[in-house]
């Protein structure tokens, strides 16, 4: 009769193939999914940055845009033509003159007996072309144009006062006579209960001498739709703030935020130091609730030519969204649970070993018993 065949292999040494082989094959398993999980923290790190910049980039756009635009507002025919001629009337005036008699057109501005000067403002060429502008684009919430004297000769609505050049924005695009841009930090405005910066440009001549200004109110709320936008997943947050971490705008409101700060920015303000002289970066981060996320910041850089406008963009993004995949997390559980069947077989064999070396020497004593 054939006798059945059978393999048999001692105890050390399938230990010892098992270390060599499913061992080593483990520990790699699991060193290349921790690798796989860094690399994708990193990965995620870098596509939060780009968010924050690709929003940084278009809100410092937008800014530039509406200054581009105040600019052609004030090279209008209309407003050229106008400004030129009210600054007709101050020729081989002296100065204390021209200011007695605005001062005297300020006073009655806001009474009955301004009625008529206010009609005159309110009504020209110049004053309809602001009003035709603000119909095109809706964000300019006020516009107001003066003479080389700061008095007021056109305007999208009546203003406060008729002589501009006591405030501190005239005073700041008329800049001693030299004129710039001017633009104001966040600002709130109580006839329009909305939030805007003033953006203030020079009316130049052909020469390029000042002859007037032209300031617009405009709104900022378009600038919580740009963080809106961003292509971050459903725990993603993009805010725009100012230097000292008050929030300006926000994706997690789609308008401009009644919060003054945001934790995401506080986050890029505890780690600002490690970013010193960085127009952009990332980090890692843990909220005081718990919560754990990657948070990137980048700078608008509008600083560099507006002091005013020390703005950033801080997104942020739970690092639950960029969770080892499906495939990583069956290569660990199989690697983990072979090093598990590695300990079980040691044990068992060890433990089985005993029991058999015991039965021998039960075996034994027998033996030498009944001898």
């Amino acid at each position: 009769m054939t006798k059945p065949f059978e393999f048999r292999i001692s105890g050390k040494k399938l230990i010892t193939a098992v270390l060599v082989t499913v061992v080593p094959i483990s520990i790699a398993a699991l060193y290349a999914s921790t690798e796989a999980g860094k690399s994708a923290e990193r990965a995620a790190g870098r596509h939060i940055e780009t968010v924050a910049k690709a929003v940084a980039v278009q809100v410092s756009h937008r800014i530039h845009e509406k200054v581009v635009e105040a600019a052609l507002m004030a090279s209008d025919a209309a407003v050229h033509q106008l400004v030129r001629a009210s600054n007709l009337q101050y020729q081989r005036v002296p100065d204390d003159v021209i200011l007695e008699r605005l001062m005297a057109k300020d006073k009655i501005w806001n009474t009955p007996g301004g009625r008529e000067l206010v009609q005159q403002t309110m009504s020209n060429p110049a004053s309809e072309a602001l009003r035709r502008k603000m119909t095109v684009d809706p964000s300019f919430l006020r516009i107001t144009v003066t003479d080389w004297k700061g008095a007021t000769v056109a305007a999208s609505h009546k203003t406060l006062d008729y002589y501009q050049a006591d405030e501190e924005y005239w005073k700041d695009i008329y800049f001693y006579g030299r004129g710039v841009v001017s633009i104001t930090d966040v600002l709130y405005d109580d006839a329009t209960r909305q939030n805007y910066i003033g953006v203030g440009v020079p009316v130049v001549d052909e020469s390029n001498t000042i002859i007037g200004t032209l300031d617009a109110l405009v709104d900022i709320s378009s600038l919580s739709s740009l963080a809106s936008r961003s292509d971050l997943g459903a725990g993603g947050v993009v805010a725009l703030a100012k230097g000292d971490g008050t929030l300006i705008a926000s994706s997690e409101t789609l308008a401009v935020s009644d919060q003054t700060r945001s934790l995401e920015v506080d986050a890029f303000l505890d780690a600002s130091d490690s970013f010193q002289g960085r127009a952009a970066g990332h980090f890692g981060a843990t909220f005081p609730n718990g919560r754990e996320a990657f948070v990137a910041f980048a700078r608008t850089g509008l600083r560099e030519q507006y002091k005013r406008l020390d703005w950033i963009v801080v997104a942020a993004e739970d690092t639950l969204e960029t969770a080892l995949s499906g495939v990583q997390v069956l290569i660990m559980g199989i690697a983990l649970l072979s090093l598990a069947c590695v300990v079980f077989l040691i044990v068992y064999l060890a433990l089985h070993q005993q029991s058999e070396i015991e039965e021998v020497e039960e075996r034994m004593g027998e033996s030498l018993k009944q001898a």
